[in-house]
């Protein structure tokens, strides 16, 4: 590819809220995941006579890589093109040095697509599926910890007690995205302690210390980052004070798997509350405390409306598959399975992980076929859950592949990224892609529903 001209124009409502992030947020999700030489975006936020329009799971990328992967297929066709060899051609890569000023140190986003490739069969199956069946692609990039203020973000207080029992205060607040169980497995293993041995209080305001807050796909990375520091700081008191009882100075010294150990001697260890105890009785101010601090290393986004840069400290790539059925007859879309590979740095959850893959998959399947919000004179008519559609287990894929992407990122808590959110991104223009594969008709404008599908189909005189 060349270059890129996108001109958006986004429906904000009456109001401003935080319209004016989510463009910042599409303008430089549009430059990922492709090298771009050229490129340019001019967006528009248009107030209408309807109620708020805020940010949704993406925050602003969904939208645009909606568009963008839509007519990369539509290249990929005219120039008679494999889509997935032509994405495979135009990846950045981690030391690409983007034309924007983001600076991708990780990248494992052909591996992805290769892996999507390989799990779908995709060169034996696309253009050889029964009637009606169609394979589709679609990749994404996404910020991972966006700096949205001066003072972004996390921070971490650990405390050992008397009982060997670790608490740690967390600013962060764990929205059902796993964060609670992440933050202690990181500080389990830098600490060397037990996972059974932690507590965790978040997100109270009355004790916990400061959080830039659960957005922009930041959680793990912010406050991961400074659980380490925080655990580090800890574990110094702990191991300075045990060392002269186990004749090695403290960078000799090892903590895991709940004991304390001289380095390459791990039997000869003492139990992780041996060495509390022998803290305690060493004179040293009790409870053990530990703090820790990471601040964002990227350019405040705001300020990038007006000017290039780091919009995020690293970022997350996805590459995900659809296969779908459509029946010529009604319209009807069914899901037939979703294989996602997701370049989240190294797992540290795999099983969160993999929820998070599933979940956001079924909000792009919502995105894609479901969702919608028809009005009339400012007034929504589908304002309630009974007739705002949205997927139910019923519609989603029989098979849902998760699949695993091994890259380390060199900023991330031991080498984690974003796992999640950007993983709804490609999924509406994936479906878009399969249907198009299916039938030979292709809908740019969300949801595709039966109706869109058959007046296209009408159009294009074939059978509806």
């Amino acid at each position: 590819m060349v270059s890129q001209d996108f001109k958006v124009f986004a429906d904000c409502g009456a109001y401003a809220g935080l319209g004016f992030i989510v463009m910042v947020n599409n303008a430089h999700m549009a430059m990922l995941p492709y090298i771009v030489p050229n490129f340019h975006w001019e967006g528009t936020r248009v107030i209408t006579n309807k109620p708020v329009g805020g940010p949704y799971r993406g925050h602003g990328a969904p939208q645009i890589r909606f568009a963008a992967e839509s007519q990369m297929d539509m290249i990929a066709n005219d120039l008679k093109l494999d889509p997935a060899e032509f994405r495979l051609k135009n990846l950045v890569y981690a030391g690409y040095n983007h034309p924007g000023k983001q600076r991708i140190f990780s990248c494992g986003l052909k591996e992805g697509i290769e892996k999507v490739m390989s799990t779908l069969k995709w060169k034996e199956r696309r253009g050889n599926l029964p009637e009606g069946h169609g394979l589709g692609i679609g990749c994404a990039g996404l910020f991972c910890g966006v700096k949205s203020m001066r003072h972004s973000g996390g921070s971490i207080v650990i405390e050992i007690g008397i009982d060997a029992g670790v608490t740690i205060l967390c600013g962060a607040t764990d929205i059902g995205q796993g964060a609670k169980t992440v933050i202690a497995q990181i500080v389990a293993e830098e600490l060397g302690c037990r996972m059974e041995d932690i507590h965790i209080t978040n997100a109270d305001t009355g004790i916990t210390p400061f959080d830039q807050g659960t957005f922009g796909s930041g959680v793990t990375f912010r406050a991961g980052n400074a659980a380490i520091i925080a655990a580090r700081e800890t574990k110094r008191k702990l191991l300075e004070a045990v060392a002269p009882n186990m004749e090695a100075s403290p960078d000799e010294l090892e903590a895991r798997g709940g004991k304390v150990f001289v380095r390459g001697h791990e039997e000869k260890g003492i139990e992780f509350g041996e060495a509390v105890k022998i803290y305690r009785y060493a004179g040293k101010p009790t409870p053990i405390v530990g703090s820790g601090y990471y601040e964002v290393d990227a350019e405040v986004g705001w300020e990038l409306s007006q000017k290039e840069g780091q919009f995020s400290p690293t970022y997350a790539f996805i590459a995900q598959g659809a296969e779908v059925k459509v029946d010529k007859e009604t319209g009807e879309i069914k899901v037939l399975r979703i294989a996602t590979a997701d370049d989240c740095g190294q797992m540290i959850n795999p099983l969160n992980v993999e929820g998070q893959l599933d979940g956001s998959a079924a909000g792009g399947m919502g995105m894609g076929i479901f969702e919608d919000l028809p009005h009339m004179d400012g007034q929504y008519l589908n304002a309630s859950l009974l007739d705002y559609l949205i997927p139910s287990s019923l519609d989603m894929p029989e098979q849902m592949d998760s699949i695993t992407v091994d890259n380390v990122d060199p900023k991330g808590p031991f080498g984690a990224k974003e796992a999640g959110e950007g993983v709804l991104v490609p999924t509406a223009p994936a479906i878009a892609n399969a249907i198009y594969d299916a039938i030979g008709v292709r809908i740019n404008d969300l949801p595709i529903t039966p109706d869109k599908i058959k007046k296209a189909l009408e159009s294009k005189g074939g059978k509806a």
